[in-house]
């Protein structure tokens, strides 16, 4: 077979991506693998194809983010001005680090001077996106409040990258741009009309796509970044209802093309001993980049738990310093075997970064108690109140809502649901439910929480890992009766219950209806959780 062939990148990516699968680690790890295996043992190059089509994963997984994202999160504190300090205190750090290292002797590092160290810092300053929204949906959790903190940080790291790429081209933004910006917004009602009548298939995908890919070519044809506009438009029509059921359409399309991503990663060029050499030393300045993360969302009023879990998915190094790296290299600032380091620098972070978010919470487990030293007090949320009601749905989407319907048909005031995206409280408050907003995966929430009252709970999520990890949350909080939990397929089911779970329902077999003539049977004797015990898995 021919290597250059997209069938045999494809069939190697999928082969070690399932490989490190089955070690816990995130499938990103195995793509990259893939594309250094491709490089080093078969000269495979980047081909302008293979570019575009990563581009254009980038550009769709920014778009999506838009459709999620509303334009106030990125005026909370923690993230504009948590990425202002970032970049600036990082750029502080990490250049007089590698002048010092220059000293010492190290190759390329060596030969800096300020002006270009500075310009090497600023690019190892910059968080990968792609990273973390690819960490998020694996496990999904992209909609928690700790992920909207870090992809604002990312989003405004963008913004300040496209001024230094327009700062830095001599090229200002052409006078029409106000003018484009402007006109999008007043065209916001007519896309979402287009959207609407695309009805529900294929055409909509289309859209979603043309959308997106207008608008790229519109910003970068008035001297704005393109991607930036895939974003832009995205933010226009979230909150809308087409704008979830897009998103969705968009995921799986999405997720092929950024496969390509993180092959093109690996095969940028052929890196010499010396410059692997460097890269490995730029991963010591990695725990500083997550340690100075910390300690500024922690400063910022963010708790310990979030503020770790946003730090370890921005404790990495970025696409975005490529670019800046690209652009630095062509104006001669610093030398072009220094855009080969920080590829190799971002490929390894990755490999790192990616265990590091997988095991998150065992991170804040075994270090929770030193990590609290540095938690403001004002940071510190009051006790949960589960408001005395004896039921709680973990996950208020349509299975959670739909389930919350049929309990309170039957036993009206006793159900109040659960979900940490604050959209989703918004919209079930509206139709009559019930509602707190908080992470159910979070120990010390549970902990908060008066567990007394509440004889059965039932988590509706989507991904099983966020599933498991509420679960393993409830049970080391303390509560000792029946979980019920909701699941798409049946090997999702052994997991679950090895964490805790008493039963899991399968959304396709009427898992509303089970979960619901069990509970109102039941409510009112509290029984231990034992006795709910379900005779098998899948069991209704």
């Amino acid at each position: 077979m021919n290597v250059n062939d997209p069938a045999f990148m494809i069939s190697l990516a999928f082969v070690l991506g399932y490989i490190v699968r089955q070690f816990s680690l995130p499938p990103l790890v195995g793509f990259l693998a893939a594309g250094f295996i491709l490089r080093g043992f078969w000269y495979v190059e980047l081909t302008p194809g293979l570019e575009k089509i990563a581009d254009l994963g980038v550009t769709l997984m920014l778009f999506t983010i838009g459709l999620k994202l509303k334009a106030a999160d990125l005026m909370e504190k923690p993230v504009w001005l948590g990425a202002s300090l970032h970049i600036l205190t990082s750029v502080a750090i990490f250049t007089p680090t590698l002048m010092a290292v220059g000293h010492m002797g190290l190759p390329l590092a060596r030969d800096l001077d300020w002006g270009s160290a500075v310009l090497v810092a600023f690019a190892l300053a910059f968080s990968s996106t792609v990273f973390a929204v690819v960490m998020f949906q694996t496990k999904g959790e992209s909609q928690a409040d700790y992920a909207k903190t870090a992809i604002g940080i990312l989003i405004m790291q963008d913004i300040i990258a496209v001024i230094f790429l327009a700062v830095s081209k001599g090229i200002a933004p052409s006078w029409w741009a106000l003018a484009v910006v402007l006109g999008l917004a007043a065209l916001r009602k007519p896309m979402y009309l287009l959207l609407q009548r695309s009805g529900h298939g294929e055409l909509l995908i289309l859209s979603g796509l043309l959308l997106p890919l207008t608008v790229y070519e519109l910003f970068e044809f008035v001297h704005l970044k393109g991607d930036l506009g895939a974003l832009y438009v995205g933010v226009l029509l979230a909150g809308t209802k087409k704008a979830d059921e897009l998103s969705k359409l968009l995921f799986s399309f999405k997720e092929v093309l950024l496969v390509t991503f993180f092959l093109s990663i690996g095969l940028r060029g052929d890196p010499s001993f010396e410059m692997v050499l460097v890269a490995a030393a730029l991963l010591l300045l990695l725990p500083v980049k997550l340690a100075l993360f910390y300690h500024l969302l922690t400063q910022l009023n963010l708790m310990t738990r979030p503020a770790l879990f946003a730090s370890l998915s921005l404790g990495n190094y970025s696409e975005f310093g490529l670019i800046v790296g690209a652009v630095a290299a062509s104006k001669g600032w610093i030398a072009p075997e220094w855009l080969l380091v920080l590829s190799i620098a971002l490929s390894i972070s990755y490999l790192v970064a990616g265990p590091a978010c997988m095991h998150a919470e065992r991170i804040y487990e075994r270090f929770s108690s030193w990590l609290h030293r540095f938690e403001r007090d004002s940071a510190v949320p009051p006790p949960v109140d589960f408001k005395g009601k004896p039921i709680v749905i973990v996950g208020m989407g349509r299975m959670g809502a739909a389930t919350a319907r049929k309990i309170e048909n039957q036993r009206p005031g006793s159900v109040v649901g659960l979900d940490f995206d604050s959209n989703t409280i918004a919209r079930r408050c509206e139709q009559g439910h019930d509602c707190l907003e908080g992470d159910g995966t979070d120990l010390e929430f549970w902990q908060r929480a008066n567990l007394e009252d509440i004889q059965a709970i039932l988590i509706t999520m989507p991904n099983q890992l966020a599933g498991r990890n509420v679960v393993k949350a409830i049970r080391e909080g303390g509560y000792s009766r029946y979980i019920g939990v909701t699941t798409a397929h049946k090997d999702d089911n052994s997991p679950l219950l090895e964490a805790g779970a008493d039963a899991t329902y399968s959304i396709y077999d009427g898992a509303a209806d089970a979960f619901s003539e069990l509970v109102c049977g039941r409510i009112g004797s509290a029984p231990p959780y034992a006795a709910y015990k379900a005779p098998g898995e899948g069991s209704l």
